[in-house]
C-alpha cells in the first residue's frame, strides 16, 4: 500500500542516504506499518474471505470487517441463497435478509464468500501506516536527523474510529 518512495519521502530519507540493505529493512518496516493498522482496523484493500459462521438467527456476523460485497452465501450441504436478497453492513459486517424483515437464517452453519476491506483507504488510515512506519523505523536508525518521535500514539488516535465493535 505504501511505496518505498513514499514511505523515503515521508520518512525525510534522502537518496542515496539508504543503502540497499536498508532498503529491505525499510521494505520490512512498512509491512509490520501496513500489518499493524490493518490488524486495527481489517484488510486495507479489497480482499477475498471465505468464512465458516453461526446461523439460526436473524443475523450471519462476519469475521473481517469492513465488508465489501457478499460473493456467495451457502448453508453447509444446501444450496447458494440469492446475494441479491441480502444486505451486508460494511462497518459492522452483519448479514441481514433485506426482503423480509425478521427473516431467520435456519441452517446451523454458512459458508459465505465475500470482499473485506477499504476502497478507498481513508486519508487519515494511510497517515496512521505512516505514523506506525516512523515507529518501527525511527529505532533502528539510532539518533537519525530530520525524524519524529518515534511513538505509536498518533497512530492509535488515527485508527480509533475505524476499529470494529467486538463481537465477543
Amino acid at each position: 500500500m505504501l511505496s518505498l518512495t513514499a514511505a523515503r519521502r515521508f520518512l525525510q530519507v534522502r537518496d542515496g542516504v539508504v543503502n540497499a540493505d536498508q532498503d529491505t529493512e525499510l521494505t520490512e518496516a512498512i509491512a509490520a506499518a501496513e500489518d499493524w493498522v490493518a490488524g486495527k482496523v481489517g484488510p486495507l484493500s479489497p480482499t477475498s474471505v471465505t468464512a465458516r459462521v453461526s446461523g439460526g438467527t436473524d443475523t450471519l456476523i462476519l469475521p473481517e470487517v469492513p465488508a465489501l460485497s457478499l460473493t456467495s452465501v451457502t448453508p453447509v450441504g444446501g444450496t447458494a441463497l440469492d446475494v441479491t436478497q441480502l444486505h451486508v453492513g460494511k462497518r459492522t459486517g452483519l448479514v441481514k435478509n433485506q426482503t423480509v424483515t425478521g427473516a431467520v437464517f435456519i441452517a446451523t452453519e454458512y459458508d459465505v464468500v465475500y470482499q473485506a476491506g477499504w476502497l478507498p483507504l481513508p486519508s487519515d488510515l494511510v497517515q496512521a501506516v505512516k505514523e506506525a512506519l516512523l515507529y518501527f523505523w525511527v529505532p533502528q536508525r539510532g539518533n537519525a536527523r530530520n525524524t519524529k518521535p518515534a511513538t505509536l500514539d498518533r497512530a492509535k488516535e488515527l485508527v480509533a474510529d475505524y476499529e470494529p465493535a467486538g463481537f465477543a
